[in-house]
């Protein structure tokens, strides 16, 4: 598990630390202070490569119109990930993490597309993502992306117009899972895509209906229907016909998708941008349990943001239920320009809720 985080010069981070993490770490702050940065950052430093910068501009709709041969295209731009918003040479951003017995780096340089040939340790991207292949007018400039996994060299990728011509098709260049769960609701596509792998595991397909159950108790099992369209059907207790999963609204999905990305991070880290979104005051207690026995079973560390006052009453809830999950948790409140989060402890937690305390 990462234990602190150093990020320099990465979005809205001119310097910034946070230290003494632990397995479920909950962010909080006011709008705009750091709180999907801090996770972006993660993401980036413990999946290794640059593909979390196209994932995070999707996520955002950072995007350029490029014309191409006369077609419009849409080409994520990775400017926003840098101090400025600027693809200035020598402007760079790095992150570093110091973990269980291992340590973490990754850093990004802008450079001169000339020096491709000169430059030693690196390599230029074969299998891509992100950007059309067929542009021809790159810009003068490069992204050195360079991380600290023993025997990996530097990556050398064009740009071009602030978005990635070429980046590496890889999720991550560890044996650790990594899973982003952005403030998007989960389409009915993306939860039949995560529940058909997810079902292959009778213990993980377990944790998932557990969450369905929060939001509607009866139900016994979830089938993959392939006509007209694949999709997701519910069967309830002493109900005959299958039931649409979109039937059941936003927040039963939204809980589905949390359950299946919980399993599939299994001895590695889950991200979640605001983990209360569309789930009411009554599900958060048991949504907390729920997270956070799983991922002290599965050895996974979790960092989700929240502003939500209800959503912090919910968990304080749970750690006065259940004292012995106390020692997994611990909050931090990100506050704009700050070089450090605030830090609490579960007991502070409890007592915020119990007197009244704003700690958001």
């Amino acid at each position: 598990m990462l234990r602190s985080v150093n990020i320099s010069k990465f979005r809205c981070f001119s310097n910034f630390k946070i230290e003494n993490m632990g397995r479920i770490n909950i962010i909080m702050g006011k709008n705009n202070a750091g709180k999907t940065c801090l996770l972006e950052a993660l993401d980036l430093l413990k999946s290794g490569t640059p593909a979390s910068l196209v994932s995070a501009a999707n996520r955002r709709a950072e995007f350029s119109y490029v014309d191409t041969n006369g077609q419009p295209r849409l080409i994520p731009e990775i400017k926003h990930a840098f101090v400025g918003r600027a693809l200035d040479l020598n402007n760079e951003f790095e992150i570093n993490g110091k973990g269980d017995g291992a340590d973490y780096s990754v850093k990004a340089t802008i450079v001169p597309a000339q020096s491709v040939n000169h430059l030693t340790g690196v390599t230029q991207v074969q299998n891509s993502i992100g950007a059309p292949q067929n542009i021809v007018d790159v810009e003068a400039k490069a992204l050195r992306w360079q991380n600290s996994k023993e025997g990996a060299p530097g990556v050398l990728i064009p740009l071009f117009k602030g978005g990635i011509v070429q980046i590496p098709a890889q999720s991550s260049i560890y044996n650790e899972p990594v899973r982003f769960v952005g403030t998007n609701t989960a389409s009915i596509y993306d939860a039949t895509q995560l529940w058909s792998s997810v079902a292959r595991n009778r213990q993980h397909e377990e944790t998932a209906l557990k969450a369905l159950r929060i939001v509607e108790s009866d139900v016994e099992r979830l089938v993959i229907t392939s006509f007209p369209i694949s999709a997701l059907s519910v069967f309830l207790k002493d109900v005959d016909d299958a039931i649409p999963l979109g039937s059941f609204g936003d927040g039963t999905s939204r809980l589905l998708a949390l359950a299946c990305h919980l399993v599939e991070a299994e001895r590695g880290l889950l991200l979640v941008d605001e983990i209360d979104r569309g789930l009411h005051v009554s599900t958060m207690e048991k949504m907390w349990k729920l997270v956070i026995t799983h991922a002290k079973q599965s050895n996974t560390q979790v960092f989700a943001t929240t502003h939500s006052d209800d959503c912090l009453r919910g968990l304080a809830s749970c750690l006065k239920e259940s004292p012995e999950l106390r020692p997994e948790v611990v909050a931090y409140r990100v506050e704009r320009n700050q070089e450090m989060p605030v830090r609490y402890d579960a007991g502070e937690i409890i007592m915020s809720a119990e007197s009244g305390i704003e700690i958001r």
